[in-house]
């Protein structure tokens, strides 16, 4: 098992869950002052935290398999 790699894994994971509570939250803030005039931004933010939420959660769930089960081998 590949301690580093594994570390890694966990830290994207604890990130993932971190934009994926954020994200939501701020998005609904977004909503509930639609006539605001930072609407739009406060809206694009929570899109790219959602995004980012994604991201960082498939990096994690990758780096981990990858720790605990080895490179995959490419077949030619």
């Amino acid at each position: 098992m590949n301690r580093v790699r594994f570390s890694k894994g966990i830290k994207n994971l604890v990130w993932s869950i971190f934009f994926g509570f954020s994200g939501p939250i701020l998005c609904f803030q977004a909503f509930k002052n639609s006539t605001h005039p930072f609407f739009w931004y406060v809206f694009i933010l929570s899109l790219a935290l959602m995004a980012s939420s994604i991201f960082f959660g498939f990096n994690g769930i990758k780096n981990i398999l990858i720790s605990l089960l080895g490179e995959r081998k490419k077949n030619r």
